[in-house]
């Protein structure tokens, strides 16, 4: 009983109401809080840093795929030509 009791204040904003409960209502608020719920761990996971790449097993790995294949197109030649002539900065710069 204490925790459905709980459980309806915290539902309810901590108000006891006088009226029986919409379930429609409680359904489209609970899918909104939902949605807000997920669109904050996307933006949490955006921000996660992203690491570099000191080994450059990205670029080997580039360079075997295009010793190896023929693109299908042009723009996934551009993105090999892309990635094959990227610098990518192994240190930090000072500044």
């Amino acid at each position: 009983m204490t925790r459905c009791a709980i459980s309806y204040l915290l539902k309810n904003g901590c108000k006891i109401k006088d009226k029986e409960e919409d379930a429609k209502k409680f359904t489209q608020r609970r899918r909104k809080l939902e949605i807000q719920i997920e669109r904050l761990r996307e933006q949490l996971e955006a921000r996660i840093p992203k690491g570099r790449d000191l080994t450059d097993a990205k670029w080997l790995e580039t360079i075997v795929v295009a010793t190896h294949n023929v693109p299908t197109n042009e723009s996934e030649a551009k993105s090999w030509q892309d990635s094959l002539l990227r610098q990518s900065s192994k240190t930090p710069l000072a500044g």
